[in-house]
């Protein structure tokens, strides 16, 4: 896939302080159907996306009659897939063919889920930021419930390794976790030093293919440009310039946070980076001075993808064209 110019962005976003996307009037009906579409998937229910499309997409929701005849699908929904807060110990356990285990490192422990296989280079998934707002205050932990990069891990058979960033899944919280890791230093120094020796831990001298989404895309990379046994690295949804992204989205600077875009460092391994057309969280065009800087490195925009849907239910295609290297089109 070539990497080709992007356009720039000509719609602008209302300020947010969280790590999601705000609801607006207009959005209201397709999240909500979003939402819907992943609780019967969690039920195995094939049609459900169909069904909630017929259902809700030509809706719009302009005043309380029109919200009151769709709250009991929102409550129920969102009580469903929405509230959960089961830790990711206890997640790794209800599936047999892969198990959990902490990694120590000098400074934090991480925690890792590793499904074992014979192969000499290894895949590692890395997930997103969590939730390190709440109601404009640092969240106190920032795990969050929702872990899309685990969920693609579970269906990839050739995964290995998914590992969480300092302080997030890991309990109980060291007392080192101050709330600057996950806000302004996300992607510090001390974070990215923390997750290579626990790659290094983990993984020794065999080579690895990172994979990221959003924040852990971020990361993949970061990683990617000081451990050289990294061979390949595919991200969804990245943000590979913050400081484009904060200012696109007018909050605060990830002022102790080092940027992809300007770092001296560059991959030497492959990169591929996918967006989806309508992302307003993380829109591709804000990332263009990362591959301006790094010419080697391909993009994709999907059509008709967001910052969440719809990678989950594409990911088997989008992994055997990455291993194929032949172009995405899901």
């Amino acid at each position: 896939m070539l990497r080709t110019r992007l356009s720039p962005i000509t719609r602008s976003t209302p300020k947010f302080v969280t790590s999601a996307p705000p609801c607006r009037r207009e959005t209201f009906a397709p999240l909500l159907c979003s939402r819907l579409s992943r609780v019967l998937t969690l039920l195995h229910s094939t049609p459900a996306k169909i069904l909630c499309q017929l259902g809700f997409q030509a809706i719009k929701i302009t005043n309380w009659q029109g919200f009151g005849c769709v709250l009991p699908f929102v409550l129920g929904s969102f009580a469903i897939s929405g509230c959960s807060n089961t830790s990711l110990k206890e997640t790794a356990q209800k599936h047999p063919e892969i198990h959990y285990q902490a990694v120590e490192t000098t400074i934090f422990p991480l925690s890792s889920v590793t499904r074992t296989k014979t192969i000499d280079t290894l895949r590692v998934y890395l997930g997103g930021d969590g939730k390190p707002w709440k109601k404009g205050k640092p969240s106190s932990n920032p795990s969050g419930a929702d872990r899309l990069a685990f969920e693609l891990f579970l269906k990839d058979p050739k995964a290995t390794h998914y590992i969480s960033r300092p302080c997030y899944d890991i309990e109980p919280a060291p007392s080192s976790c101050r709330p600057k890791l996950w806000t302004s230093d996300r992607y510090s120094k001390k974070v990215i030093a923390t997750m290579s020796e626990a790659l290094i831990t983990i993984v020794g001298n065999r080579n690895i293919e990172l994979v990221g989404y959003s924040g852990g895309g971020t990361l993949a990379v970061l990683l990617a440009q000081q451990l050289p046994q990294v061979t390949r690295v595919l991200t969804l949804g990245a943000n590979l310039d913050h400081t484009a992204w904060t200012n696109f989205h007018e909050t605060p600077a990830l002022s102790g946070s080092v940027n992809p875009a300007t770092n001296n460092r560059h991959v030497s391994g492959q990169e591929l980076h996918l967006y989806g057309q309508n992302d307003l969280e993380v829109p591709a065009a804000i990332n263009q001075k990362y591959f301006d800087n790094n010419p080697s490195a391909n993009i994709g925009v999907i059509d008709h993808f967001d910052h969440r849907c719809c990678w989950l239910e594409q990911w088997p295609h989008i992994l055997r064209a990455w291993e194929s290297r032949s172009p995405i089109h899901p």
